[in-house]
């Protein structure tokens, strides 16, 4: 029977949890080379970490926030690349990892907790928290309730990171459809903008109209 796609609506906070069978870090040097390749994939997919605990030798634990991103796509080239590294004697991750989407602060609060395990290890959100010793991961430390909403400012300057990367205005954006296209995508994966905010940002286009546009350039990635 084929896997039933992840429904998570439009939820961006995930608790998400990967075991192992066999033994995933051996020692502090695997944790270190696992947190170095989160950084990685936290600038390539531009996703935010709450908290993260790597604490056990067969799993960790990952509290993200990823705007309308697929998560699968984040953790398998996370979990490839990890597996590439390792060259384990078997499979490393022979279970598919789990998220439980987050939907509101107090839910929040709480998984957090329950990461944060007080222990004075750079390889537990903990030491950040409590300013304990620092950590190589740049963590979202405050949280409001902003964190389930569309920021206008995030929106602005995600927009303004495209028009620099791409060296372009927005009229040029607008008047190129390839450009616009790659656009809407980038603030639809990168934002908490539903697709009315997204359609008015590009002077009225209707929900229909970027719906069409993300699965079609999702296809294409």
């Amino acid at each position: 029977m084929p896997r039933t796609a992840r429904t998570h609506s439009n939820a961006s906070v995930l608790f998400v949890t990967q075991s192992s069978l066999l033994p995933m870090f051996e020692d502090n040097d695997d944790r270190d080379h696992f947190l170095a390749l989160l950084n990685v994939a936290k600038k390539k997919f531009k996703f935010e970490i709450f908290a993260y605990c790597l604490l056990s030798d067969t799993s960790f634990e990952l509290l993200v926030r990823t705007p309308h991103m697929n998560i699968s796509k984040i953790m398998s080239s996370l979990l490839i690349t990890y597996t590439s590294y390792k060259k384990p004697q078997g499979k490393l991750f022979s279970q598919r990892f789990k998220s439980k989407p987050i939907h509101s602060l107090d839910q929040l609060q709480s998984v957090l907790n329950s990461v944060n395990k007080p222990a004075q290890s750079p390889y537990n959100s903990y030491c950040v928290y409590h300013q304990l010793m620092s950590s190589p991961l740049n963590l979202l430390t405050y949280f409001d309730e902003d964190c389930f909403e569309c920021d206008v400012k995030d929106v602005n300057e995600q927009l303004q990171d495209f028009l620099k990367d791409h060296e372009c205005s927005f009229d040029d954006v607008l008047n190129n459809k390839s450009l616009r296209d790659q656009c809407v995508l980038n603030l639809y994966q990168t934002t908490l903008c539903s697709l009315k905010e997204i359609g008015e940002l590009f002077l009225g286009l209707d929900q229909s109209t970027i719906s069409k546009i993300i699965k079609k350039s999702l296809q294409e990635t």
